[in-house]
């Protein structure tokens, strides 16, 4: 008895049979198998790649689409998904002209690059002005807020459940408070601290330039006082001098009886 030890490809007991490395067909993705003596090869379809053909080749490695596009591997190709990017296109580089699509319900569109910008009617505000502006009359003058004692200041947008929502804020007049100027005010927790420190400090400069005054003329006339001339008047420079000794007669002298 004897036993074949075959080479690689050969099989059988006299090993004179080829192995059929393509059956059953290790090739993937619609390959197609070529066989040889001691092994196989697949010839893969386009996007498909290694020795089996089981890999997908990614072709969004290259980072094809612009403008901030998603991109979307697909089989020997990709897919740019452009939405909310103001582009459109194979790669997402033109330029969607909202404008044309109405996008500004109450208000002038301005198209922008990659975007567009609302020019609001009076009345209107948010991203496409659709918001009613709290702060301004409705078609019948009526008021679009809730302030009772006060004005409607502030009105901003904000996202709220995926909707465009106005507020604002109360400007309460004087006296009432509260979120929206509902609620009187007591008069002593009313009153700014400005009301009272504001005349107080008036009142100390006035009476402080009233003290400098008083001074200054108490001072003046003190120095008038003590600081006093005599001038002669002209008749008084014009006339002879005259000794005083001649202006003074002694008294006759008494004699004694």
């Amino acid at each position: 008895m004897h036993s074949c030890v075959c080479r690689r490809g050969y099989t059988g007991d006299t090993c004179d049979m080829l192995i059929d490395y393509c059956s059953p067909n290790p090739c993937e993705n619609g390959a197609t198998c070529q066989k040889f003596i001691g092994g196989f090869s697949c010839s893969c379809l386009a996007g498909f790649a290694g020795e089996t053909c089981s890999l997908d080749i990614d072709d969004c490695i290259n980072e094809v689409c612009r403008n901030g596009g998603h991109c979307m591997d697909r089989i020997n190709g990709y897919e740019c998904d452009c939405e909310g990017t103001g582009y459109r296109g194979t790669h997402c580089t033109e330029d969607i002209d909202e404008c044309e699509l109405g996008v500004c319900v109450y208000g002038r569109c301005t198209n922008l690059i990659g975007s567009y910008n609302c020019i609001c009617d009076i009345g209107y505000m948010g991203k496409r002005c659709t918001v009613e502006d709290p702060c301004t009359l409705d078609s019948l003058n009526r008021t679009r807020h809730d302030c009772v004692h006060g004005a409607c200041v502030h009105p901003t947008v904000s996202m709220k459940n995926d909707m465009e929502v106005a507020n604002y804020e109360c400007e309460c007049e004087f006296g009432y408070g509260g979120e929206y100027c509902i609620h009187l005010v007591e008069k002593s927790r009313s009153v700014s601290l400005g009301y009272i420190v504001g005349p107080m400090l008036a009142l100390i400069i006035a009476l402080l330039i009233i003290g400098f005054v008083l001074l200054a003329v108490v001072m003046i006339h003190g120095r008038r006082a003590t600081q006093g001339a005599y001038s002669p008047s002209h008749h008084e420079s014009s006339i002879s001098r005259m000794p005083m000794n001649s202006m003074l007669k002694s008294p006759p002298e008494e004699r004694l009886i």
